[in-house]
């Protein structure tokens, strides 16, 4: 600059970290400027530096760094002179170009940006068309998976109403009309810990819990035909029978429940339905309870592998605490076994074998 300048000029210019997020499968884009001039947006990057490089060489502006995990480029200069009287052609010219240095500089960065917002709108958009045609094939492949399934069927051993779940096979016995516990206490989904059975000796129903000696035993409770005279008609000639088990040869952390209910006509022959339902569990070792033992990642509820050594306690055990621990919504028609303790691998293959025979 001249000598005639008497004017002190400040000029500042601050790059601030932009972050735009696409929801779906559209990649976040971040936009980061560092003290080099480097950013992710080469688009961006290109124009960043330009400005920068065209302002240093113009305004002798230093470019740097401040503390802190964000980046910026801040800079000032300052030119000064006894006298400013006269404004020579020099010093017109002089003042114009840096102007158009600044000018230039700044000019440059918002077309840089507009350039990112016009790619930011057109991602967006290809996202949520994106978006739009996933939920439109997902539901054409829901509602083609209902048609093709038909009708739910039914089945006269499994206990009926709007307090079972009856999204897989409709139930068709009316156990609510039997006197005792009702059924939506120990529903037939068995997260309720326990399973709905009609009396032999007494004319009622009645919840019978895994933990107990009728599962532990797998006792078929048995009702002959016309003991119920009165009330409880759909009880006559039933048979229940509960379980629970330690699969064979299945790891220590692996349990069964299993419940089995078989109805029959008057006929004779007579005509007989059977509902059967069991799930595996493996407790997981993060929820192993107090008193046992966690061994390579496994929960020790079981002290042997093979089934004939799993002892009244160690059953009980284990029934107690999937009922606790093991379900979302226990006890409910939605209640589903939680992911972590689902059966998986040969263990499913083992209990898949189990429960042909029971």
């Amino acid at each position: 600059m001249g000598a005639h300048l008497s004017t002190c000029i400040g000029l500042s210019l601050t790059i601030v970290s932009i972050f735009v997020q696409f929801p779906g499968p559209v990649q976040a884009v971040a936009v980061q400027l560092f003290d080099d001039g480097a950013v992710e947006n080469h688009a961006l990057a290109d124009a960043i530096s330009a400005a920068k490089h065209k302002m240093q060489a113009h305004t002798g502006m230093e470019l740097g760094r401040r503390g802190g995990s964000s980046m910026m480029t801040s800079g000032s200069f300052t030119m000064m002179s006894s006298n400013r009287a006269g404004n020579s052609e020099d010093d017109e010219e002089e003042d114009a170009e840096l102007a158009e240095s600044g000018g230039g500089a700044v000019e440059a960065l918002k077309s840089a940006l507009r350039a990112f917002e016009t790619k930011e709108t057109h991602h967006k958009k290809a996202s949520q068309q994106l978006l739009t045609r996933i939920k439109a094939v997902k539901a054409k492949a829901l509602g083609e998976s209902i048609a093709s399934r038909g009708p739910v069927p039914s089945n006269g051993a499994k206990c009926a109403g709007d307090k079972q779940d009856q999204s897989q096979l409709k139930g068709t016995m009316e156990c609510d009309s039997v006197p005792g516990p009702e059924p939506k206490n120990c529903p037939d989904n068995l997260s309720g810990g326990g399973y709905w059975q009609c009396g032999a000796a007494s004319q009622g129903g009645r919840c019978t819990s895994f933990s107990g000696n009728n599962a532990i035993k797998r006792q078929a409770i048995i009702v002959l035909p016309d003991h119920y005279k009165i009330k409880g008609q759909a009880c006559q000639d039933v048979v229940t029978k509960g379980a629970v088990a330690h699969p064979h040869q299945a790891e220590r952390n692996v349990g069964l429940l299993a419940l089995k209910r078989v109805k029959c006509d008057k006929k004779d022959p007579p005509t007989c339905e059977v509902y059967k339902t069991t799930v595996c569990i493996s407790v997981p070792k993060d929820e192993c309870p107090s008193g046992k033992t966690v061994d390579k990642g496994i929960c020790n509820m079981f002290a042997s592998i093979l089934e004939k050594d799993a002892t009244d306690a160690e059953l009980a055990g284990f029934a107690n605490r999937v009922s606790e621990k093991a379900w979302v919504n226990a006890g409910t028609p939605t209640a589903k076994l939680k992911e972590d303790w689902s059966c998986k691998g040969m263990d499913a293959s083992i209990a898949d074998r189990w429960v042909r025979a029971f």
